[in-house]
């Protein structure tokens, strides 16, 4: 029994001594967060898409807020809200990349300079 209080008292000291004063822990391995992946934005585009005869003849008191609604409720679906809302121009950059002209054709719609732009309450 004297064996083992010694041992766990060993081991705690020398716990102790690897942690002494001006030592800090190592830093948190941090991981970029991962990528939308092709099919969630493949379906961001269909959805965009199939809004813009909407967008086109209502006005952006109107269009705005379903822009917020479509890409929150996208982003749940999808499991990327918590990167929308650390990067709001997240859905600008996919979108660029996957339908650059279903984009080009919503914002005109909207009025709006950037998908970030008339996303409120995310971020």
């Amino acid at each position: 029994m004297t064996s083992v209080r010694l041992l766990t008292v060993s081991a705690t000291a020398m716990a102790l001594a690897a942690c002494g004063p001006g030592q800090s822990a190592p830093p948190a391995t941090t991981t970029p967060p991962p990528a939308v992946a092709n099919n969630a934005v493949a379906q961001l585009c269909d959805q965009l898409h199939g809004a813009l005869s909407d967008w086109r003849i209502q006005t952006p008191s109107l269009t705005h807020p379903a822009l917020n609604v479509l890409v929150q409720a996208w982003g749940l679906q999808n499991g990327v809200t918590a990167q929308i809302i650390g990067n709001r121009a997240l859905v600008d950059d996919v979108t660029m990349k996957q339908c650059a002209q279903t984009r080009t054709e919503a914002l005109t719609a909207l009025e709006l300079p950037s998908f970030a732009a008339g996303l409120i309450g995310l971020g």
